[in-house]
């Protein structure tokens, strides 16, 4: 018998059988992942049932597992942050308010609200830029997704954690013909980024659904959901140093909302 025949043979044999075993694997992980159609008809008439129309094409049709983040909010200290953007000799108007010859900073919970005192308080005469103004105000948003008006005067930047949204929080760069007006919002940046995240079975898109048409908080009259994101939030008012952030599904609507349902499962 030709032995290295029959071993090559064997080798690749036993390669097959375990490429075929991991196709099955797979194909079952992404059977269990994908919710049933059915699922999906029947929240549509259980929402229909409550006057709440939405297209089932809107509909998420996946099971998702989801980190736990934890964040540090770029405002250490009202009075700190202030300076930053004021420079020195700054006077408390009252709790939270900040001024100086160069401008003025309101703070409010985790926002704040930047106003200059002359629009070319930083270099804009070129063109504005609100990306490389903020990065000379220390305020890194170089991963932020950036929406321009149509006028270019308006630009807001929006905040993604661990590749998902993190509602209510964005900055929002409001120029003028001479230059800068206002800069308002909040940011919070990722204080650890493991290689390998712990991951945590969230709420489907239907369970949401359900939640939401039972809420006592949601409008009572009829409603057209217009879309479902999955994304994080910040847990409570008021100013946070750091936060563990909780998984939440944002339901659209056409006329009212959006609204917030809680996407972790013992919740």
């Amino acid at each position: 018998m030709n032995w290295y025949k029959a071993k090559t043979i064997l080798i690749v044999f036993f390669l097959m059988t375990n490429v075929f075993l991991l196709v099955n694997i797979l194909t079952a992980a992404g059977k269990a992942a994908a919710i049933p159609e059915e699922i999906i008809d029947s929240t549509v008439q259980i929402l229909a049932g409550k006057q709440i129309t939405i297209d089932k094409t809107r509909i998420p049709r996946k099971n998702v597992s989801m980190p736990s983040p934890e964040v540090q909010n770029i405002i250490t200290d009202y009075e700190a942050f202030a300076a930053k953007l004021l420079g020195d000799g700054l006077a408390e108007e009252t709790p939270g308010v900040f001024s100086n010859e160069a401008g003025r900073v309101q703070f409010e919970g985790d926002r704040f609200l930047f106003a200059p005192s002359s629009p070319s308080y930083l270099d804009t005469s070129i063109k504005p830029d609100a990306r490389a103004l903020l990065e000379q105000l220390g305020i890194d948003v170089s991963d932020a997704s950036m929406h321009l008006s149509d006028d270019g005067k308006t630009a807001v930047f929006s905040q993604e954690i661990a590749g998902y949204p993190l509602f209510g929080c964005s900055i929002t760069v409001l120029f003028n013909d001479h230059g800068l007006e206002t800069i308002e919002g909040c940011w919070f940046v990722e204080t650890d980024k493991p290689l390998f995240r712990e991951k945590n079975t969230v709420k489907n898109a239907p369970s949401a659904l359900i939640d939401f048409s039972s809420a006592a908080s949601r409008p009572q009259h009829a409603l057209t959901v217009s879309a479902l994101t999955l994304g994080y939030a910040v847990d409570g008012d008021g100013y946070h140093a750091t936060a563990a952030l909780s998984p939440i599904w944002c339901i659209e609507t056409e006329a009212d909302g959006p609204f917030y349902i809680q996407a972790a499962e013992n919740q």
